[in-house]
């Protein structure tokens, strides 16, 4: 065997050996944070004293709570989006776009309930109890409180099923 030819097999089989090298596992592209497990979001009408078919229900801050009707006016499936704002002092907030049909139901409820209290319930815990000062006719909500941002984009995220 000549010198050109040993030379021709050994590149080809080092051709071959690259070719057939096993490639580096390709790792899937950032998608930003996991998705948040589900929460149920609830709003049910509210007050300071106890009524018939309401139950105490604390703060989960801790400090105090609220009487709650059993009756849920408003929950996830009437949310179409929500989302992670700062407020005026930098406080962390979620924004809560309702669905057409939400929206409509959430006007007509806080037309009827202007100076009474609603209360946002997140996975059965009482995270808001404004009193509505004014029918609310723009499809929108906002859930406020001593919330860091990780808390708030999970709070978000969860909300939405993380769409």
């Amino acid at each position: 065997m000549t010198i050109i030819a040993k030379i021709l097999i050994i590149s080809a089989l080092c051709l071959l050996a690259v070719a057939c090298e096993p490639s580096a596992p390709e790792t899937p592209a950032e998608s930003g944070p996991p998705p948040a497990p589900p929460v149920k979001v609830e709003f049910h009408a509210a007050a300071d004293q106890p009524g018939a078919g309401m139950s105490f229900v604390e703060h989960e801050s801790g400090e105090g709570g609220i009487y709650v009707a059993a009756e849920i006016l408003l929950s996830n499936a009437d949310i179409e989006s929500a989302t992670v704002q700062q407020d005026d002092y930098g406080a962390y907030q979620v924004d809560i776009t309702f669905t057409e049909a939400g929206g409509t139901r959430f006007a007509e409820i806080t037309g009827q309930s202007i100076g009474r209290k609603i209360a946002i319930l997140v996975d059965g815990r009482l995270v808001s109890d404004p009193v509505i000062q004014d029918r609310i006719t723009n499809g929108r909500a906002v859930i406020h409180g001593h919330m860091s941002r990780e808390k708030a984009e999970r709070l978000a995220r969860g909300i939405t099923g993380g769409r």
